[in-house]
């Protein structure tokens, strides 16, 4: 009797002390992810914090019960100077600094807004509103962006896109696209084709052609520059389907390759 109540009584402790034993691991299995996610909660919420917005001046839009509001972000760890911030603007166009990646679109009438958009990671140098747009109005002699009638209809972007390095921040080094919206910054289109970089653009005022100038990266140097071939490309505005056009054959360029190449001969 002595014998069946030893065993029964180190059964129990057995039991008791591998019950504890789970429980201590159970225990301790769930502290470790539940610490490892306050780190990263306290971290993010640290990010959130030390970033900072700087919107922009509104700019009043013609033919629509919009107003814009550019978008700049800053991380208090990184400092920049002021016009690195805001960047320089006229009263027609606006030359932002690389870091404004987005614009608040607020109806003035009931006080709704929407961003440009919430999906796309780039940056947008110039937005054109007006019939006439003068660029850097400070100038001598400013170049004119003519929109004409496309001014009671749309908003013209130029936006850098598709970093060239993976894992870096878009820079000037990527490629700049032509985009178009309505005037309430909806129906957001590109209209320049991928993995050519805008180097100018202009509307044609009779036949409402858009002309491209681009660059492509024919030396495969991960840069657009003078080194690569500029080429040109058609669209027309008056279709919404149209698709841009090479301007110039490949072999109506060569033509005036031969033709320079006699010339300095």
């Amino acid at each position: 009797m002595n014998f069946m109540l030893k065993t029964f009584l180190s059964i129990c402790v057995i039991s008791i002390c591998c019950f504890s034993c789970q429980k201590n691991s159970s225990s301790e299995n769930n502290t470790h992810p539940k610490d490892s996610l306050t780190i990263e909660e306290n971290a993010h919420a640290e990010k959130l914090k030390n970033l900072k917005f700087y919107f922009g001046q509104p700019v009043e839009l013609q033919y629509s019960d919009y107003v814009i509001v550019p978008v700049n972000t800053r991380d208090n760890n990184t400092n920049y100077k002021n016009d690195e911030i805001y960047g320089s603007s006229s009263s027609t166009v606006r030359d932002v600094d690389v870091r404004q990646w987005n614009l608040v679109f607020l109806n003035v009438k009931d006080s709704s807004y929407h961003l440009l958009t919430e999906n796309e990671k780039w940056l947008i140098e110039q937005f054109y509103t007006d019939e006439e747009t003068v660029l850097h109005e400070d100038y001598d002699r400013s170049p004119v962006k003519f929109l004409g009638e496309n001014a009671k209809k749309y908003i013209f972007y130029t936006i850098r896109k598709d970093g060239i390095d993976e894992g870096k921040d878009i820079g000037s080094s990527d490629p700049l696209y032509l985009y178009v919206s309505d005037r309430n910054g909806k129906n957001l289109k590109q209209l320049s084709p991928d993995y050519y970089s805008l180097t100018d653009w202009h509307i044609l005022k009779q036949s409402n052609q858009l002309i491209l100038h681009l660059w492509a990266d024919t030396d495969k140097d991960k840069n657009f520059d003078y080194e690569d071939e500029e080429v040109l490309m058609q669209l027309d505005l008056n279709n919404p389907d149209a698709k841009p056009q090479r301007i110039l054959s490949p072999a109506f360029e060569k033509k005036l390759r031969e033709m320079f190449l006699k010339r300095v001969q």
